[in-house]
């Protein structure tokens, strides 16, 4: 594993660990119309 690759792994896995729902993590933009509150 490359120092970068190393320093994403540990990046995902603290943000994992603040999520509130640790099966979750999404990325970039919301691509539906629907507003989402933070519990959903």
């Amino acid at each position: 594993m490359t120092v970068l690759e190393q320093k994403l792994d540990h990046l995902v896995s603290q943000i994992l660990l603040k999520a509130e729902n640790q099966h979750e993590l999404l990325f970039g933009t919301c691509q539906s119309d629907v507003k989402l509150t933070n519990t959903q």
